[in-house]
């Protein structure tokens, strides 16, 4: 009978451990969302929108120009780390696929070069196209 209550006084100590008081969310910076809606994510101005594309823009093309460098050099494993580094920057441009492509290409992979003709055709334009197609052939 003792151990009975012992065994009680255990398990109703152990669950009250357990059942600490609870975390609180910490709260959102614009006051709590209405409900069944998703909180706001901070919003760039276009102004903002406008220098960070044209960052981007011009971090990239630097970056193929500098792999351009590099693979006429012979330095194909340099070329392709810049245009890692730029395809992670904007990854929508077909440009860093068609240099990959080539890259590729010029390494005896054709199966590769045919895939990053492949993703380059999703974001080329008319000339850029032309140019990936001969990469599928």
């Amino acid at each position: 009978m003792v151990s009975r209550v012992v065994l009680i006084v255990f398990i109703a100590g152990f669950l009250g451990a357990c059942a600490g008081s609870p975390v609180e969310p910490e709260p959102y910076p614009g006051g709590a969302p209405s409900a069944g809606k998703e909180p706001s994510v901070s919003k760039k101005s276009s102004a903002e929108k406008e220098s960070t594309s044209a960052a981007s823009a011009k971090a990239t093309a630097s970056l193929l120009q500098k792999a351009r460098s590099a693979s006429s050099r012979g330095e194909q494993d340099q070329a392709q780390a810049l245009l890692e580094r730029a395809q992670r920057i904007d990854s929508r441009n077909a440009a860093i696929y068609l240099e990959l492509a080539r890259l590729h290409r010029d390494r005896g992979d054709a199966a590769e070069a045919r895939t990053m003709a492949e993703r380059g055709m999703l974001y080329c334009d008319q000339r850029t196209c032309r140019q990936l197609k001969k990469y599928l052939q």
